[in-house]
């Protein structure tokens, strides 16, 4: 899944419920691009690779 379909998600959740403070995602590729991360950085969502 492309990251910004991914980030589709929770913008809509943060509709409803606001952002989280923290994401814990995986090493894929949709999380580690330079979309996801610019994504989390504008929302300031900190990200919690495991």
């Amino acid at each position: 899944m492309p990251a910004g379909r991914v980030t589709c998600y929770p913008d809509k959740l943060a509709e409803y419920h606001g952002s989280p403070l923290k994401i814990r995602v995986d090493n894929e590729p949709e999380f580690t691009g330079k979309t996801f991360i610019d994504w989390a950085k504008s929302h300031d969502i900190s990200i919690d690779y495991i």
